[in-house]
């Protein structure tokens, strides 16, 4: 048996795998809440609470999830944390190819500057790859 992290339900293990791996895959990361209640509902609103609760439902899909679906649940988070940044923005430079196997495909554009595009350029004239 399962317990859900912020309120009194439990279910099966299986259950709780099938529902959190569907969870991760198809919804947001705001989503991963509590199957029954949908505690807690305060995830967007309450950063200290969004913390926590997603500190500790790391632990749990840790030990829940294949790796494939708590890395998933990783890059989620990741990318909630970074859109919830106000000088955050997706750099439109970005070419999805071998490259980004070895960067993170992520740019942090920071008051104008773009040190993704630096570092994307640095790389490929190390690496040759134009």
């Amino acid at each position: 048996m399962v317990a859900m992290l912020r309120c009194t339900h439990w279910c099966c293990k299986t259950c709780a795998i099938t529902y959190f791996e569907l969870q991760v895959r198809d919804q947001s990361i705001l989503a991963t809440t509590c199957p029954f209640c949908k505690e807690p509902s305060d995830l967007a609103e309450n950063a200290d609470t969004a913390a926590e609760y997603f500190n500790n439902l790391d632990i749990l899909l840790k030990n829940l999830l294949e790796p494939k679906f708590h890395e998933m649940f990783h890059r989620k988070l990741r990318d909630w944390a970074l859109l919830k940044m106000p000088n955050f923005k997706w750099c439109s430079k970005v070419r999805i190819n071998s490259l980004m196997k070895l960067v993170s495909y992520v740019a942090y554009l920071y008051h104008n500057v773009c040190f993704y595009s630096a570092r994307l350029d640095s790389l490929r004239s190390h690496y040759r790859l134009d």
